[in-house]
């Protein structure tokens, strides 16, 4: 965690702001900071608190100078293509060479572009003092997160808005945009945040910030949507993409600590459990599983791939609690500045307690996999007809041959057929509930631009990747839960990593044929090919993600989240139509204890609601 402030105009210090130890103190979410620091001059002072993980971060100063230029990095970073880099910028790779260390050879050698050669998960802020300028940077997919904003004389830069908004600005202005937003459950906004003075650095961008002048925002990397065509699968592209998930697995597993995985039963989850005891340096007998349940078939599941490869050590939470604002939260809530953006990572805030306890300093995850590498690739054939591979395509659609022709006569009639956007169904039942009035969505014709930000409502048929790259959560969502999550977890002293969303293996999986990721009515085809023999067959072949019924009926609605209209602060009021929010009220009161689909989004809603009441009491006052 870190934060900097870069003085405009002459004649000030910032310790004039806030006292370095402050910040410190600040940075280290829970009281964890294995090292803390600052540097500062007359112009620029910047505070770094530094938890060690990879054997490399215990050799860093923090922050890091280079001898030759002088430059000041302050950063919260995992590299994972070291040796290459090393390589390249003849550097001897040892542990004493530090990931900031190696940011700053990277920076010298090659400036602002050397952003695009960095993989792993980082964001980073460099102070050049000899042309008096920031350069920041944040990673591909937004694990790490960074914020920014400026007063009339002075530019901040931090890994969360909450310490912007408590340590460095005088005051902030709630955002009306940002609020409506958080309630359609659309913050999608790429820049903006829940303060109008303070913004987001979107994934795979940099920042470079002068003395005099404006900033200055570049898009260091665009995911490309081409890939290679084939008539038949070729098992070369199965060992290419396990061969790299591997590698993926074991840069993520680099930690001098223990290390542990969410565990669901799932594909994503069981492949990523699997594969840890054979890339892991600790002893298998070392790793720790943690498992929440809600259906009935997911620790039979779990339990599998533990017999499978010998984890002794699995926690699995039944039922957890869903939709409650948790004792824990207000302290989320004032890391953050305000109520997360993606909020299902709290549901796994009793695992990260727990996993702190047995000195646990990473957690990995299985998100990512469902927006791109273990996607269904339900468009293969007709992307197959696209490309005029009619006799692949006959052969991919199965059953005698008159039925393969009569069904793909009918794909090749369709194939130009334009049909209704989904993300619009989506949309319309979050806005029957949320009681947003007409004109809070009217304001700057906000309630348009979330319709297109979900692109036309009615598309056509395209290829499997393009369609992957502009679906909305990937383009938009991902990287909401991965900086929270990172936030959340380093309050309990450790860090998310999530293999699935690494760039390498989804620039693999990208380019690899289409006929590769889809076998007739079998999705995630490639994925399950490269699996084989290591994630239990149960799981490997399951058909969907079904995972069988609701424990005990499924999830229970919280009554003390309940509040009616006269409660709400006067700022939500005004956003939100009384009628039809008293008229939600009462059907969440009477509504039955278990959660259907319809209570369970109603009770989603008022658990927002529950969350912007706190950060209204807490934290705007």
């Amino acid at each position: 965690m870190f934060a900097a402030i870069f003085m405009r105009q002459p004649g000030r210090d910032p310790r004039d702001l806030v006292a370095p130890e402050a910040l410190e103190d600040a940075l280290s979410l829970g009281g964890f900071g294995d090292v803390r620091g600052h540097w500062c001059n007359d112009r620029v002072l910047m505070a770094q608190s530094l938890l060690w993980n990879t054997p490399e971060s215990k050799h860093e100063a923090v922050p890091e100078v280079c001898s030759e230029t002088g430059r000041v990095i302050v950063s919260w970073v995992r590299l994972d293509n070291r040796e290459e880099l090393c390589s390249a910028l003849g550097l001897e790779e040892r542990q004493t060479l530090t990931d900031p260390q190696i940011i700053l050879a990277a920076y010298r050698k090659w400036g602002e572009e050397c952003s695009d050669r960095l993989e792993g998960d980082f964001s980073f802020v460099i102070y050049d003092p000899n042309e008096d300028r920031l350069f920041a940077c944040r990673d591909t997919i937004g694990a790490r997160p960074l914020f920014f904003g400026q007063s009339e004389d002075a530019f901040f830069i931090a890994t969360t808005a909450g310490i912007l908004k408590d340590q460095l600005f005088a005051s902030v202005t709630r955002s009306h945009e940002w609020c409506v937003r958080f309630l359609m459950q659309m913050t999608w906004d790429p820049w903006g945040t829940a303060f109008e003075e303070i913004k987001k650095l979107p994934p795979a961008h940099s920042l470079s910030v002068p003395a005099r002048g404006d900033w200055t925002a570049k898009r260091f990397f665009e995911f490309s949507p081409a890939s290679a065509s084939a008539d038949r699968r070729d098992s070369k592209w199965v060992d290419a993409y396990r061969d790299l998930f591997d590698r993926v697995m074991a840069d993520r597993a680099r930690s001098a600590f223990l290390i542990a995985s969410e565990a669901s039963g799932g594909l994503d989850s069981s492949s990523i459990t699997a594969t840890l005891p054979l890339v892991m340096r600790q002893p298998r007998e070392d790793l720790h599983t943690f498992g929440l349940c809600d259906f009935e078939d997911e620790v039979a599941l779990i339990l599998a791939t533990q017999g499978k490869h010998g984890i002794r050590h699995s926690h699995i939470m039944v039922q957890s609690a869903k939709f409650v604002v948790t004792p824990g939260y207000s302290a989320h809530l004032n890391d953050l500045g305000y109520p997360p953006e993606y909020t299902g990572h709290l549901f796994h805030e009793p695992h990260l307690e727990l996993a702190q306890q047995f000195g646990i300093r990473t957690m990995f995850s299985g998100f990512g996999g469902d927006e791109l590498i273990t996607n269904q690739a339900v468009g293969m054939v007709n992307e197959l007809l696209q490309q005029g591979r009619y006799r692949t395509a006959l052969r991919e659609l199965g059953g005698s041959m008159p039925r393969q022709v009569v069904r793909l006569t009918k794909r090749v009639r369709r194939l130009n057929a334009d049909y209704a956007n989904p993300w619009y169904d989506w949309f319309d039942a979050i806005k029957s509930i949320n009681c947003l009035s007409d004109a809070s969505l009217s304001r700057s014709d906000l309630g348009d631009r979330l319709l297109k930000q979900l692109g036309p409502s009615r598309v056509r048929v395209s290829a499997v990747n393009k369609q992957l790259l502009n679906e909305p959560a990937l383009v938009f969502a991902a990287s909401l839960r991965t900086e929270a999550s990172s936030v959340l977890a380093r309050r309990y002293g450790m860090e998310y990593v999530w293999p699935l969303l690494d760039r390498r293996l989804m620039i693999q999986f990208l380019k690899t044929p289409v006929v590769e990721k889809r076998s007739g009515n079998m999705g995630r085809y490639l994925h399950r090919r490269a699996m084989a023999g290591r994630v239990p067959e149960e799981i490997l072949r399951r058909p969907t993600k079904h995972l069988g019924a609701y424990l005990n009926g499924g999830p229970k609605k919280d009554a003390d989240n309940l509040v009616w209209f006269d409660e709400l602060p006067s700022w939500l009021q005004e956003i939100i139509d009384h009628d039809a929010f008293e008229h939600q009220a009462r059907k969440y009161r009477d509504s039955p204890a278990a959660l259907g689909d319809e209570t369970n989004r109603r009770a989603f809603y008022f658990w927002q609601i529950k969350q912007m009441q706190l950060w209204a009491d807490r934290h705007l006052s």
